[in-house]
């Protein structure tokens, strides 16, 4: 091996940030439940609030949620009567030392790239909610104080005067210290079928106050046969830690579900939120990719990716009713997050915190092709057209919980196997004209375990095309600048999004998702950008 020059860089960064912020008019939930149940006064015809009649001096408006202008200021001072404000505060210190080598030339004749470096991270959150005397309120039960409709798990401390607001301050902090480095080696050069092949490999050791240490690591193999075709694998171990909100960030609430156990339907107090003692999600990842850019056809290309991810560890909550109903199947570990009432066996408290909980896995493959022509169809010289494909095959995305199946989801409403986009553009100059097209293939709106029988009757979801144009001309103003005028329209064929079978207690919701499909259908935007 041949000495080469070693240049060694050093790199070092301290940062400190912070981020605070105050929230206010928070619903009042006795006010709210005061203000809905309005009634006429006997005595007046006057529309008032039911607890009026018991109590004339309680203050309360009636709220009236029906019509233009509805509820009216006065019914909203009053539900959002107090001012109860939350105070958050997020600080984060972060500090890192690094450097990079070139090692000695091997037998490549290229150089060895190292780098590495020490990092440490504090993260801390701290909230709390005032004024004390808002936040020491005490709701009484609604038909103590005349009125109807408050559910009795609202009958408690601030927490449930104010919606959105606990009761008590919360916060805390983790640290992180990381030791990392990555390399990246020269293997072969100019050989038979391996124009050029490298070994890059990346290692990272965390370790989190709180959940302790978690080792990441990253090996590929960079494979280029000629100017025309190339080869990478990469397979991995990725982490990710909790983030505040997932270790700190818990709020009390009154809930109503189902107990198995008394086989009774009744409300009762919880905790919703951060867990400390989560440990980090661990990912397992392949990926293997081909791209081909043929020397023959210098502007035509080709992307072939595939990617398979395992994730264990998954970070979740569960929710009130599946904790519930898995300790009665015998999940042992959730039961000790219930707390019963030890003379009458109601449930007084369930803790739905951030847990440890469920796998996940994704696999795929994803295709782009792109190619490029000059023409001359109007003889003016400065003529071309692009295509641009992006294809997604969906094959998995499951999802394993505790003590249940594992349910894949793929191929289902927000999911579709199959989706491409293509975009066709001509270019004559400063003009441009360009057609997108985006396909999603028709899927399911279920998947076992949950039978689509028990469901409805008709569980597809039809195939979609959306077509959109844009028109464009760039001109040149000279010491004004350059600026373009383009025409847009969305939608061009007014293609309604599919139709599902749906049911919901809620108005306005809908089956399909709309960050997927057109829910608005055709629409014009006429446009001038101006670069100065």
């Amino acid at each position: 091996a041949e000495r080469g020059a070693s240049v060694v860089n050093g790199y070092y960064q301290y940062s400190r940030s912070d981020s605070r912020f105050t929230v206010i008019d928070f619903p009042r939930l006795d006010h709210m439940y005061r203000a809905l149940d309005a009634v006429i006064d006997p005595g007046t015809g006057a529309i008032v609030c039911r607890s009026t009649l018991s109590f004339p001096a309680d203050g309360c408006v009636p709220a009236n949620m029906f019509g233009p202008g509805a509820p009216s200021p006065a019914a909203i001072d009053y539900i959002l009567e107090g001012d109860m404000w939350r105070d958050s505060m997020v600080e984060q210190h972060f500090a890192e030392l690094s450097a990079q080598t070139e090692l000695e030339r091997g037998i490549t004749g290229s150089p060895m790239m190292v780098a590495g470096g020490v990092s440490f991270r504090r993260e801390r959150f701290d909230q709390a909610p005032g004024p004390a005397d808002l936040v020491a309120l005490q709701t009484h039960p609604a038909a103590q104080e005349g009125y109807r409709g408050l559910p009795s798990s609202f009958v408690s401390a601030g927490i449930l005067q104010f919606a959105g607001v606990g009761e008590t301050p919360i916060g805390g902090h983790f640290d992180v210290g990381e030791v990392f480095a990555e390399t990246l080696v020269p293997l072969v050069r100019d050989r038979p079928l391996i124009n050029a092949m490298d070994f890059n490999a990346a290692a990272r050791y965390a370790h989190y106050s709180g959940s302790g240490g978690v080792f990441a690591w990253k090996a590929g193999l960079d494979w280029r046969v000629n100017d025309s075709v190339r080869f990478r694998v990469t397979r991995s171990r990725d982490t990710r830690a909790a983030t505040l909100s997932e270790r700190f960030d818990v709020a009390g609430s009154g809930a109503t579900a189902y107990d198995p156990v008394l086989d009774a339907t009744y409300s009762f107090s919880t905790i919703s939120g951060g867990n400390p003692a989560v440990a980090p999600e661990l990912g397992d990842t392949w990926t293997l990719g081909m791209v081909l850019q043929p020397a023959t056809l210098p502007n035509l290309g080709l992307s072939i990716d595939w990617y398979d991810v395992r994730i264990s560890d998954y970070i979740t909550v569960l929710g009130i009713q599946r904790l519930i109903n898995e300790c009665y199947a015998g999940a042992q570990e959730l039961c000790d997050r219930i707390e019963r009432n030890p003379v009458s066996g109601n449930i007084t408290w369930v803790q739905n915190l951030y847990l440890n909980l469920a796998a996940a896995r994704v696999r795929g493959l994803d295709v782009e092709f792109t190619w490029q022509h000059a023409l001359s169809l109007f003889g003016t010289g400065n003529e071309s057209i692009r295509l641009r494909i992006l294809s997604s095959l969906l094959d998995e995305n499951s999802f394993t919980n505790v003590s249940t199946a594992t349910r894949d989801d793929a191929g289902t409403t927000s999911l579709p196997r199959w989706t491409a986009t293509g975009m066709l553009a001509y270019r004559n100059g400063p003009f441009e004209l360009a057609l997108t097209g985006r396909y999603i293939a028709d899927r399911v709106q279920f998947r076992a375990p949950i039978a689509p029988s028990d469901q409805l009757d008709d569980n597809g979801v039809d195939s979609v095309f959306y077509t959109n144009l844009r028109l464009g001309y760039e001109f040149d103003l000279g010491d004004y600048g350059r600026h373009s005028l383009f025409f847009n329209v969305a939608n061009l064929f007014d293609v309604d999004p599919p139709v599902v079978a749906n049911w919901s207690d809620f108005f306005g919701a809908s089956a399909f998702p709309p960050g997927l499909h057109d829910t608005l259908g055709r629409r014009f935007t006429l446009g001038l950008e101006f670069e100065f």
